[in-house]
């Protein structure tokens, strides 16, 4: 009986953590975002950036900031269905409808019916029934019983006669592979020298159903049905059909798309059950699907189309949703709710690697290492102090201590817990941070107490304003360098203190006098392995190298994702990770080839890369054993698991031009102006210049990058002339008030906090003068003065000759 008893109550502690997603952080675009239709059937990028989206509804383009839709109806379709889009190695974008296909004319920016012109120039010449674009970029069409192949690269048509009276339903090519689908389930190869078909394998079909090939970048082929169960794969260098990772799980599953990572991994969409990623190299089956509670999921279980975009991107098509898309190299933040939704307070790991979370007002947990399970420990149940956790540390004896907010401190050790209250002063039991140094002291920071010392022996020595040169009692956060010396962060200061001397002197800038701290505020410290100290304040960070007596301040400006600092630490790879009351920062530490000084290079991340809309504690931050960054908050934590090669992505993509607006009005190509101008005669895309009038004293340029996974957080720059300075862009369009007459080039570029030069794109802008200022007006001036001077000179001539005749007369 008590043996069972003791079981229910170990089951009332140990519950299970909840997980808010998975590794990829998706966001979405549906028709509240602009969107024509939520049912997307394809996805494009183009050369130039631009997303393109084949939806029931019309093909939509989005630059990152708007969306604009184009239809067939005027081109003679019944409706504005889009089936699929494609671009060639030529920048042909290729689109199907249900009946026709389209072209997109980029010059006049719309979308044509009259395709045979552009292939007449390829020596493809009939009525086309069949017309796809290949992974290798290259154009394949099928007149009667023709099917024709153009090689970009090469500028060569081959022409194929296709085999048999069974219809030819799809070509897949990658690699100059080329494999053909006929409509009776056979399967046929073309040579790699594009001479002949030849059969190589075949499958049994059922009438009724589209059946779909797709080649991967491993060389397989993967056969299979729309909206049926079943996926097969063909090993094309085997020459067999082959089992594969997740074979099992998907049998039942109705497949929608089939996509290769460019990694060997095969995302395979759903009807009704998301998205299976089968991972080759690792062997295992991943789901993805929606999860209500996480904003960053998958949108839609309802999967049409993959598309893979040349920035790592997966676009991901749905039947209810829009489009989904999540960056594939990127660091994935996994946000961690408890089911009691605590305040975490602080974090730690024990030396069994099992992680202890400490929370305001509800005690501790214990995670064992390995396991999604904890166990609860509380002040009523168990022999801890208090329920108020603030602050905890490892020592080197392998103590896990902990400070509480009016229990003192305690420490856990072999599954018991010790607190101090025999030993400790009484006033210390407010306690904000704890710490060690070498000679094994542990440091006591409180809230309003001071600072107190406990040596090896267990006395006691209190540094408060009445026996040390503190300025205040509240002491915010300790950090120990290895060496000598303490760093003692207050309220009113920075303190460093010799652990073997005792003496304690102010650090308000470096020795040589040349640099100082910018706020005396210290809301966090934090010495790395490279011997920095990061002080973080309510205005910014900054980072003090002893050893070279520097001091450098890192602000907004700089990439921080906001002024006020909560939390620092440092991951495996000496990056650092500081949490802020706006988002999180990665900085990287770049040493100088002179070794004189360091660049800081600081990259921010919000709500919108997956972090969640969390609000971060003061000091609750670790780095575990494996790595990983864990950074408490209020209902739960973020745990991010860092990458060598993520602490900043920086797109390089140059701006392009996207639209133009006078007066606050969209200008279209070809369209005129009130007084009849055409300001566009093709797309500003391929416009190298745009000539204006003085008197559009209002008009505008919309930008992009095509940056969509940092469009949040980021910001252009501009210039009219090489030898201006640059001005930050709020948001994507630059405004021109009265601008003056003459040339100008417009110079515009993404902007970067930490001094890297991107792209530079340029536009001339001519603004002609005004007509009393013009060449004519200027004509018509130097007419009025020859015919004013004409007239004068007429005058005298004929007041000088009447002036001749009156003194002839009196003569």
């Amino acid at each position: 009986m008590m043996k069972k008893n003791l079981l229910l109550i170990l089951m009332c502690f140990v519950c299970g953590l909840v997980y808010a997603h998975d590794g990829l952080n998706f966001r979405n675009l549906d028709v509240k975002s602009g969107i024509s239709d939520n049912y997307v059937r394809s996805v494009l990028r183009d050369q130039y950036g631009f997303m393109w989206f084949a939806t029931l509804n019309g093909l939509n383009r989005y630059d990152g900031y708007q969306f604009k839709k184009y239809t067939t109806t005027q081109l003679g379709a019944y409706n504005n269905d889009i089936e699929s889009i494609a671009e060639d190695a030529a920048g042909n974008i290729w689109i199907k409808g249900p009946v026709s296909y389209y072209i997109y004319d980029r010059e006049q920016d719309k979308l044509e019916n009259k395709i045979q012109p552009v292939l007449n120039k390829y020596g493809i010449t009939g009525e086309v029934s069949y017309l796809t674009v290949d992974k290798d970029y290259n154009l394949w069409c099928t007149v009667m019983d023709t099917l024709f192949h153009y090689d970009f690269a090469k500028s060569k048509l081959h022409t194929f006669q296709l085999p048999g009276k069974e219809k030819m339903q799809q070509v897949v090519c990658r690699r100059s592979c080329a494999y053909l689908l006929f409509s009776n389930g056979e399967i046929a190869r073309i040579d790699s020298n594009f001479q002949h078909i030849r059969p190589e394998t075949r499958r049994t079909i059922s009438s009724g159903l589209q059946y779909n090939l797709y080649i991967d970048t491993v060389d397989r082929l993967w056969f299979y049905a729309s909206h049926a169960s079943g996926l097969q794969c063909y090993d094309t260098n085997q020459k067999q059909w082959i089992d594969y990772v997740g074979r099992q799980e998907v049998t039942d599953a109705l497949i929608t798309a089939v996509m290769d990572d460019g990694d060997g991994n095969l995302w395979i969409g759903t009807d009704d059950k998301g998205v299976y990623i089968s991972y080759n190299q690792d062997k295992q089956l991943v789901r993805i699907n929606k999860k209500s509670e996480n904003p960053f999921s998958l949108a839609d279980n309802h999967i049409n189309c993959f598309f893979k975009d040349n920035q790592n991107t997966m676009w991901v098509g749905t039947g209810k949703q829009g489009v989904s898309f999540a960056a594939l190299d990127k660091i994935a933040f996994n946000t961690c709710f408890l089911p009691e939704q605590e305040d975490v307070k602080c974090l730690q790991e024990d030396k069994e690697g099992n992680l202890w979370m400490g929370f305001d007002g509800e005690g501790l947990i214990r995670q064992d290492a390995g396991k999604a399970s904890y166990t609860r420990f509380k002040m009523k149940k168990h022999s801890i102090p208090s329920d108020l956790i603030i602050c905890s540390c490892l020592d080197a004896k392998g103590r896990l201590w902990f400070g509480t907010y009016g229990g003192g401190a305690f420490y856990e050790q072999g599954g018991t817990f010790i607190p101090l209250r025999n030993a400790a002063p009484a006033s210390l039991k407010y306690i904000r941070r704890i710490a060690e140094d070498a000679n094994g002291t542990i440091w006591f920071g409180t809230f309003m107490q001071g600072l107190y010392a406990m040596d090896a022996d267990g006395n006691f020595t209190a540094y408060t304003m009445d026996s040390s040169i503190l300025q205040t009692n509240s002491i915010m956060d300790l950090a120990y360098s290895g060496g000598r010396n303490l760093y003692v962060g207050t309220s009113s200061g920075l303190y460093s203190m010799d652990i073997y001397t005792r003496k304690m002197v102010p650090l308000t800038g470096n020795k040589a006098g040349t640099q100082s701290l910018p706020d005396s505020y210290i809301t966090c410290l934090f010495y790395d392995s490279r011997g920095l100290l990061w002080i973080g304040t309510r205005t910014g960070m900054t980072v003090f190298d002893e050893k070279k007596d520097g001091m450098i301040h890192l602000s907004i400006e700089d990439g921080l994702s906001h002024q006020c600092i909560r939390a620092v630490t440092e991951d495996k790879y000496k990056n650092i990770w500081v949490a802020t009351d706006h988002g999180i920062t990665n900085i990287w530490v770049a040493a100088s080839p002179t070794g004189k000084s360091s660049s800081y290079l600081c990259y921010p991340y919000f709500e919108e890369d997956g972090i969640g809309d969390m609000t971060f504690n003061s000091h609750s931050i670790t780095c575990t054993g494996q790595g990983e960054i864990l950074m408490g908050g209020i209902g739960g934590y973020l745990k991010i698991t860092p990458r060598p090669t993520d602490f900043y992505n920086r797109s390089g993509n140059p701006v392009v031009f996207t639209d133009l607006l006078l007066a606050n009005q969209k200008m279209e190509v070809g369209s005129r102006t009130s007084n009849g101008r055409i300001l566009l005669p093709k797309n500003i895309q391929l416009l190298e210049e745009i000539t204006m009038d003085y008197s559009d004293s209002n008009f505008a340029l919309e930008v992009s990058s095509m940056d969509y996974q940092n469009r949040h957080k980021q910001q252009f720059a501009y210039r009219l002339g090489e030898q201006e300075e640059w001005v930050k862009l709020e948001g994507n369009r630059i405004h021109f008030n009265r601008l003056s007459y003459g040339t100008f080039r417009l110079q515009v570029k993404v902007y970067e906090p930490n001094g890297y030069d991107n792209p530079v794109s340029s536009l001339l802008i001519h603004v002609r003068p005004p007509f009393w200022l013009s060449l004519p007006a200027y004509g018509c001036y130097a007419l009025m003065v020859i015919f004013l001077f004409l007239l004068i000179l007429g005058t005298v001539v004929k007041r000088i000759k009447l002036y001749n005749k009156l003194i002839a007369n009196v003569i």
